[in-house]
């Protein structure tokens, strides 16, 4: 692992860019456990095991990180500020691995940092999460604990690349020893993909009339846009009516995170939501932002629970942009604006975890955020901080968390009261007006419907020049694997290929016939079609004698047809074998004269038969 090796190399600081959703906590349970394993140490490397502490920001933070830590369960501690304060300052040590957040060991009014109690050489390592959230600004209370510390190696993880409001972190800690993108991540299988819909209706930009009756405030314009609601202008039928499309576009089951313009704003889209859901658990929906408090992180723990279907939405404003690992995600809805591209990849980041069965989730947006995408620093590279720094660095914004022992979730940013509530005239007719699908290229770029499509077509007559052609190469295994090979290098994976079946209502088809169908305009059968074509023809399964012959190749067409082409790859050939009750490749050759080349032989000719090849 590079990050282990240049700590072995004496680097004194270590940054690891990572997406989020990549795993970077149990990264670094996996450098702890290989140092654990090689028993390094700043002093001596080798003698003894070494002490190391993990710094967070949000008490969610070091708890998940505790829990990926478990197996070291009898070698670990959580430094608790307020049990600390208890002891009158005395702080535990008889641990090799030490959690804590800042807050519960910086220095605070009338009380002096509790980690000035550890000699400064205790630590051999300090990890700290999300590092670029102010552990390394200059200025900042939290860099006195790096400073007290300093002759620790010092491990940054982060989700940013570099970027003009966390310049400082980058001038701390250097050029990252590892970097992982969500492009990455998506492509080498350990981030779920996305789809885009992005939804417009007619109160997008909005011109109030004499119909329009103000509640309080007053109206400082006449015309509003989509950006202003729940800051300008609080207009709860607009709220209303997003609840009631956010229902229509998500499965009524899925878990899904709505990020709201602020607290009110979150408990109205809760309120509209329960209105008008079809599930009858008053807790479907949720509020989860720093005034629900203890009940809220309960609520929290509840959703992230796989095992749970209630609460399935939460709402929220602030507080879910980071730690939280809800595994399976199925839609994030983005009714407010964003920001940075700091903050739209830690919103994007809370769909990505990969669960069972989840191949892709939602972003659903209803103000434009989606718009970051296209921005050039979406998926690019971290840039290289450049020698010594230039200027003053600039501390990034940050949400802090209160002192240990307060309880409760994250609180979040004071919020402007809305200069004006507007109730809206009762002829005013609301409605959703567009929902726009996009799908992602293989650089993370949403594509229009039309684009996708036209691009899939464009690749086409490169890979085969003739429904014929096509016919013969998804018949034979072999041939068929290396064709979807350079469907990928094309930038159309299984999952890309899968959302075309969707889009065309052809699920239950091949992806021969949605190839053949985009090419040549060739008329699509379904599985079941074309198995039942291959079952009724005597004169193919006359060639095998033996029953057991037979029965192997009817299981073969009942996979087929249940899951599709993948059930006949060459690789899946053994495991049809035992599933089917055969036993081994050797056993199930018995039934076909004997020989393995004459199972494969029959295998393909099944194939053949599937595809219409003469």
């Amino acid at each position: 692992m590079r990050a282990t090796d240049v700590i072995g190399k004496g680097k004194p600081r270590v940054l690891l860019t990572l997406a989020t959703g990549t795993g970077k906590t149990f990264i670094a349970f996996q450098i702890v456990h290989k140092l654990f394993q090689s028993r390094w140490n700043k002093e001596s490397p080798g003698t003894r095991r070494p002490r190391i502490l993990f710094l967070a920001d949000r008490n969610i933070l070091a708890d998940q990180a505790i829990n990926t830590f478990n197996p070291y369960e009898k070698d670990l501690i959580k430094i608790n500020g307020e049990e600390v304060r208890k002891r009158g300052g005395v702080v535990p040590t008889n641990a090799h691995i030490f959690f804590a957040i800042y807050q519960a060991i910086a220095e605070r009014e009338n009380i002096e940092g509790y980690y000035k109690a550890y000699p400064n050489d205790f630590f051999d390592l300090v990890m700290i999460d999300e590092c670029h959230r102010g552990s390394a600004h200059e200025t900042g209370s939290w860099r006195a604990i790096l400073d007290h510390f300093g002759s620790a190696v010092h491990v940054g993880l982060t989700a940013t690349p570099k970027r003009e409001a966390n310049v400082d972190t980058y001038d701390y800690f250097g050029a990252p020893a590892f970097e992982y993108s969500l492009k990455d991540g998506i492509n080498d299988g350990f981030l779920t993909p996305y789809r885009v819909k992005r939804v417009r209706t007619n109160l997008d930009e909005l011109v109030l009339t004499k119909d329009d009756q103000v509640i309080e405030g007053e109206s400082g314009q006449d015309v509003y846009q989509v950006d202003d609601y729940d800051k300008k202008i609080v207009v709860d039928e607009r709220t209303e009516l997003v609840s009631k499309a956010i229902l229509d576009n998500i499965n009524p089951l899925e878990k899904t995170i709505v990020f709201c313009e602020n607290q009110n704003h979150a408990l109205t889209m809760r309120d509209m939501i329960n209105k008008h859901k079809k599930v009858k658990d008053p807790h479907y929906c949720v509020r989860v932002t720093s005034d629900e408090g203890k009940i809220g992180r309960e609520l929290l723990e509840k959703f992230q629970d796989n095992d749970k279907d209630i609460p399935t939405i939460i709402t929220s404003s602030q507080m879910l942009t980071t730690g939280v690992d809800a595994r399976n995600v199925r839609n994030v809805v983005l009714d407010r604006t964003v920001g940075s591209m700091v903050e739209f990849k830690q919103i994007v980041g809370r769909g990505t975890r990969v669960f069972d069965g989840k191949d892709h989730f939602t972003i659903i947006d209803f103000r434009g955020a989606t718009n970051k995408f296209y921005d050039k620093d979406w998926d690019g590279e971290p840039e290289a901080p450049e020698p010594g720094g230039t200027g003053e660095p600039i501390p990034p914004p940050y949400t802090p968390e209160p002192p240990e022992g307060t309880g409760g979730p994250e609180p979040e940013p004071g919020e402007p009261k809305p200069r004006l509530k507007v109730k809206l005239g009762k002829h005013r007719e609301l409605k959703v007006i567009d929902v726009e699908t996009r799908y992602i290229d293989e650089n993370g770029k949403p594509l229009t419907v039309q684009e996708f499509v036209e691009r899939l077509i464009n690749q086409l007559p490169g890979l085969f020049k003739s429904v014929d052609e096509l016919r013969g190469i998804w018949s034979d295994p072999d041939e068929r694997e290396a064709l979807l090979i350079k469907l990928v290098q094309s930038g159309f994976d299984k999952e890309q290929l899968a959302t075309l079946r969707r889009m065309f209502e052809a699920e239950e088809c091949d992806i021969f016939d949605l190839l053949a169908f985009l090419a040549f305009e060739q008329p699509m059968a379904t599985r079941k079609a074309r198995a039942d074509q291959v079952r009724t023809n005597s004169v193919f399964f006359s060639q095998y004698q033996q029953k057991k012959a037979q029965k192997f190749l009817h299981f073969v067409l009942n996979r087929y047809e249940q899951t599709g082409s993948t059930e006949l790859s060459r690789e899946r050939l053994p495991a049809l074998i035992e599933l089917s009750g055969l036993g081994t490749v050797k056993d199930a050759s018995t039934a076909f004269g004997g020989k393995p080349a004459y199972l494969l032989a029959a295998f393909k000719q099944l194939q053949q038969q599937l595809y219409h090849v003469n």
